[in-house]
Formats: C-alpha cells, structure tokens, sequence
C-alpha cells in the first residue's frame, strides 16, 4: 500500500500544482525586513520594486521583550520548529527590534503544492527573491547569520495572521508624521479645529496598515475659505495636485448620519478626538461606517452563485466583481485587526486620549458577527 500510495503521490501533486496555476493568477504575499539589514531597508525595497509591484510597505517596532514570541508565532504560521530557526534567535534579538513589512504582487506564482490535499502550498518565486537579495546583502550584514534579512508568507492567507501578530507585539506609536500624506496636509495651513480626520486615519496608530487617502470632513468657515461655498452635498478634493488624495467629506457623507447632527461645526464639537494635535472622529463611529459596509458588501456578494462566492471570488472576474471582493476582504481584515488592537488592550496606551470601550467602538465589534 505504501509503495502504492509513493507512485501515487507525485502525480497527485501534478494535478494539483495545474489546478494552482489556475487558481493563482496572482498572489499578494508579506515580506518582513529583519532588524539586523535596517539601515539597508530602503535599498532593499528599491531592489524588490525592480522585480514585483509593492503595494504597500511601513514600519514598526516590537515592544521591548517581545521579540522572541513574535519570531517563534511567525515562523509558527509557515510550520517552522523553535530549532529549524535556533541559529538565527540570538542574532534577531539584538536590539533595537525595527522591522519593515511589505506587500507584494507576483503574477503567475506556479504555486506548488507540498501535501496530497492541497492544504499547504508554496511560493517558489517569493523564495527565488528571497534568495536574491540575502546574495546581494550578506556581506553588508554585521555578524551575519543566515536568514537574518529578509522573511515571507508562502500564501496569501498567511498574510492576515502576520498583520495580527504585528498589532500584538509591536509598540503603540501615536506620531502623526506616520499619517499618509500628513506633510502635504500640514503645508496647506486649515487651522486643526477646523476639520476632522475620518476614515482609516487611525489605522496607522494602530500598527494595522498605512492609512489610504486622508478624508477630513470640514466645518462651513473652512470650505469657504477655500472655495467661496458653503460645504456641498458631495464630496471633493483640495486644490492642485492632491486633490484625489487629500478629500473634503460632503453633507451626505455616511458619518454625518452616523453622528446625527445637522452641521460639520456640530459633529466636530461631538464626535472629535485630539491626537497630536489634529482630530480623529471617535474610532466608534469609523468602526459603525466598517461594519455597515461590510454587511453591504456581503450582501451583494451572496447575489453570486456558488462557485464565485465559495471557490473563484476575485480570480479570474470582472472588474466590478473583483473590487467586490477587493472590498469586503479589506474591511473584513480591518475589523479583525481592530478587534485584535482592543484584544490585546493596545487601545489602554497612554499615548491614547481617554476613551470608554463604548468611544473606542469595542462594544460594536463585540456585538457584531463581521
């Protein structure tokens, strides 16, 4: 039976790594930049951005302590033991622990699997990079051990459990220069009670991911000031080049109704948190506007047949559908990363104003089945 099932074996993988070339037309993977390369962090990413997109990259530090757990679950995630990685421990545990983490896009990944159910599969392009640029910098590394640059998922699914550990172990850091367009903001002078950050403005300080384009809802006094008009229904850009990126909420934006007030001036005075010196609306309401879109997001989904919603979703779809999908994942991944910052009591920092579990939206997240 046992010579049986070897024969077997091979061409059962065959079949399976042709059903994968299918199934992956692309694969969206995590790469970690380990502490010992730091200073050779941005040379790294220039070199990885000449082989496949990166479609998002930031820092972050792990608390003082952390280290080690945060290896051992991370390597757990790909099936490595404590003594698969033991030679590189005490090299990653010299301090300071700064890591970057990027996402990036291959296409075509050939991913191959490497058991007869097709429950564990691998990248061999992602290990091919990886191999490029340990060549490339070893011997830039001081006392280097191998595997000490450079680490990544195999799948995209993993990708999410990485995020979740990143939250768990890495230190709360409240500057808002980590704010995506933060200094193009600061260079148009708004007087800072004079508008509030919605949207995934928070999410930076939350070690989750770099926010998108900043959202601000401003009060009427401001949006004259720059366009001769009271604030619009609609929404709108700042003038000039960022206008796509740096965004005016209008009086129907849904956090309007989520607050229940009749003016921009009236929201802010409600619903505003200070935070270095800007104001973030109350991280409950953010989480409402994640939850509503996610129930609306699924909704559609479920107007699907069988096969998209369960097997194919976002591969091989039209456009629409795949922004769909696109979509749900990202908010669904958001709210599960939010719901982790407040599991591991993140949220307690005193790098935080104080809020109740009610401002911080745990409750929502509690009572809800996202």
């Amino acid at each position: 039976m046992r010579t049986v099932r070897k024969l077997i074996r091979p061409f059962i993988r065959f079949i399976w790594n042709i059903i994968n070339f299918f199934r992956w037309p692309y694969i969206d993977l995590a790469v970690i930049l380990w502490p010992p390369a730091y200073e050779y962090f941005d040379d790294i990413v220039t070199d990885i951005k000449d082989i496949y997109p990166v479609l998002d990259e930031r820092d972050f530090e792990i608390e003082d302590g952390s280290m080690k757990k945060f290896m051992l679950e991370l390597y757990a995630i790909d099936r490595a033991t404590e003594k698969k990685i033991s030679l590189k421990i005490d090299r990653l545990l010299v301090a300071p622990h700064k890591l970057r983490i990027l996402k990036i896009r291959i296409r075509w990944p050939r991913m191959k699997s490497h058991c007869d159910f097709n429950s564990w599969v691998k990248c061999p392009k992602v290990n091919e990079l990886k191999q490029v640029i340990r060549k490339k910098y070893t011997s830039k590394i001081k006392d280097y051990k191998y595997d000490v640059i450079i680490h990544s998922t195999e799948t995209d699914s993993q990708i999410k459990e990485v995020e979740d550990l990143i939250v768990k172990y890495s230190k709360v850091d409240t500057n808002p220069e980590k704010l995506r367009y933060f200094k193009e903001l600061k260079s148009f002078q708004f007087p800072s009670e004079e508008y509030v950050l919605l949207n995934s403005a928070w999410l930076p300080f939350f070690n989750i991911r770099k926010n998108g384009d900043l959202d601000l809802l401003p009060t009427n006094n401001l949006y004259q000031k720059i366009f001769s008009k009271d604030v619009p229904n609609f929404s709108s850009g700042v003038p000039g080049k960022l206008e796509n990126r740096i965004r005016f909420h209008g009086l129907n934006s849904p956090y309007m109704k989520l607050g229940d007030v009749n003016s921009p001036e009236e929201f802010i005075g409600k619903y505003a948190k200070n935070l270095g010196g800007l104001n973030f609306v109350l991280p409950r309401l953010y989480v409402q506007y994640k939850l509503d879109r996610v129930q609306e997001t699924r909704h559609e989904i479920n107007k699907l047949n069988f096969l998209r919603r369960k097997f194919l979703k976002k591969r091989l779809a039209t456009k629409n559908i795949r922004k769909l999908f696109i979509k749900f994942d990202k908010d669904h991944s958001d709210l599960k990363a939010i719901s982790g910052f407040f599991k591991y009591k993140k949220h307690e920092s005193d790098s935080f104003p104080k809020m109740t579990n009610m401002d911080w939206g745990i409750v929502l997240i509690d009572q809800s089945n996202y």
